[in-house]
């Protein structure tokens, strides 16, 4: 047995690795996946994976990933976080006094506070309170 090894590989295939489909992989296509995100609010869902966008979009998931990392310059999470982010800084500025930042961060997508936190001063540059005490008196000062 041992000198014939091709009784050994028998039930064996060779898997390639799947290519994105650059057809694809195009300015139109993620600015539908753009829209997307906008116009069904995708990244309100907390728990939304790079699979739901594939469906949303009617792509791979290796596709989509191509799109985010080929147009945006980031992966899958910072791409969703920019829309959360676009989100609660609407929220700060034009929500309400009473709306505390624990539903804005809900609001936005995030279900972590100091996930929200991190994300928010690494991509504005400062706290979501700073951000709103700014604006308000930038607004009102």
């Amino acid at each position: 047995m041992l000198s014939s090894p091709e009784v050994f590989y028998n039930n064996l295939s060779v898997k390639l690795k799947k290519e994105p489909n650059n057809d694809v992989i195009n300015k139109k296509v993620y600015n539908r996946l753009c829209d997307l995100m906008v116009n069904r609010e995708l990244y309100k869902n907390a728990d939304l994976k790079i699979g739901d966008l594939s469906t949303a979009l009617g792509e791979s998931p290796r596709n989509v990933s191509s799109l985010i990392n080929n147009f945006f310059k980031g992966n899958f999470y910072d791409f969703v976080n920019y829309y959360r982010i676009e989100e609660a800084k609407s929220l700060l500025k034009n929500g309400k006094d009473d709306m505390t930042i624990l539903t804005i961060l809900y609001e936005s997508g995030f279900n972590n506070k100091s996930v929200f936190n991190a994300v928010f001063k690494k991509m504005v540059g400062e706290t979501p309170s700073a951000y709103r005490k700014n604006h308000i008196t930038k607004l009102y000062g």
